[in-house]
């Protein structure tokens, strides 16, 4: 298959949070229009509680989330914002939305969750050494709640469809896939 013509991405709404574009591609015998929207790199990050202890647990908070309309479980993360890096951004996001203090994370998996109209780079972290300052207050607007969640029952959530946030579901397996490689 050849490569097609593709034409300049129009942008066709603005807004601070992301940007839809028009885009023509010609296959030579015919076309198609696209309209991918670009939300801007975001993180998630993995928390294992600190200590570790017989049962493994993550973090998870918990949001509303309109889609669903209704309270989601997920990992802590959010967007990268300009100047940050995305370990820059994991790290601020778990303080903000967890109270923990994290000071070293390690890369998981970097993917884009659609390859035709999301513009989403996403990169999943897990944290290497966890401090609870003591500090958190839920924000109603943001997070709900936090609470440590043993990772079996985090990743039977995922199987489940208990857990609907396929940035949530990516880390989860992606850190599964990780213990795994430590042992």
């Amino acid at each position: 298959m050849e490569r097609p013509r593709i034409g300049p991405w129009r942008p066709i709404h603005e807004n601070e949070r992301y940007s839809v574009y028009r885009v023509e591609a010609d296959f030579g015998g015919f076309s198609k229009v696209y309209y991918p929207s670009d939300h801007k790199p975001r993180v998630g990050l993995v928390v294992p509680r600190p200590g570790g202890g017989t049962e493994r647990a993550v973090m998870m908070v918990s949001q509303y989330r309109l889609l669903i309309d209704g309270p989601s479980l997920e990992l802590p993360g959010g967007k990268v914002d300009e100047g940050e890096t995305p370990e820059q951004a994991a790290l601020r996001e778990c303080r903000e939305e967890t109270g923990l203090v994290c000071r070293r994370v390690e890369r998981l998996v970097h993917y884009l969750p659609g390859m035709d109209n999301l513009l989403n780079h996403t990169d999943i972290f897990v944290a290497l050494d966890v401090e609870d300052s003591g500090g958190f207050a839920a924000d109603a607007g943001e997070v709900v709640e936090r609470r440590w969640v043993p990772l079996d029952e985090a990743l039977g959530l995922a199987e489940s469809g208990g857990i609907h946030c396929g940035m949530t579901i990516m880390g989860l397996l992606s850190y599964a896939r990780w213990l795994e490689t430590k042992r």
